[in-house]
């Protein structure tokens, strides 16, 4: 379920809008991924990507190759949302993150996307970049509470 880690260094805000919910008012479950993919896409600026680094970049793309979804307590319209973004893990070819969405101190749902790093041109699993890995394991160690 939830783990507790010490420190969070980035965390995206979001208010819940109508927009994001199904006819029962509660957060449609598709949306739930998007919010979580548009955290991310502001995570990676905050590491100093720019968009066409990561998004257009030659070498290299970053499919998602999994995702999951816990859900805890709905989230409502009105409601302010705070998405803490975690690596649980970076592998050779892959990065496993979990955003957290918590309400009030309270988790709401918990998402966990596995990201594959893949050749453009063979269209295959690559090696994460040394210069990528080298920032995903300083956020890492951040989210550890290392110095």
């Amino acid at each position: 379920m939830i783990n507790t880690t010490p420190h969070v260094p980035f965390v995206s805000r979001l208010k819940i809008r109508l927009s994001h919910t199904d006819a029962a008012g509660i957060s449609f479950f598709g949306n739930v991924f998007k919010m979580a993919h548009d955290a991310y896409e502001d995570w990676l600026e905050s590491l100093g990507f720019s968009w066409a680094e990561w998004f257009e970049n030659e070498a290299w793309a970053v499919p998602i190759r999994h995702s999951a979804c816990e859900y805890f307590r709905p989230l409502r319209p009105g409601l302010e949302c705070e998405i803490q973004i975690l690596i649980e893990k970076i592998g050779e070819t892959s990065l496993q993150m979990k955003y957290l969405f918590v309400v009030e101190s309270q988790p709401c749902c918990e998402v966990k996307l596995t990201h594959a790093f893949v050749s453009r041109s063979t269209k295959t699993k690559t090696p994460i970049p040394s210069a990528v890995r080298h920032r995903l394991q300083a956020y890492q160690a951040q989210c550890l509470g290392a110095k």
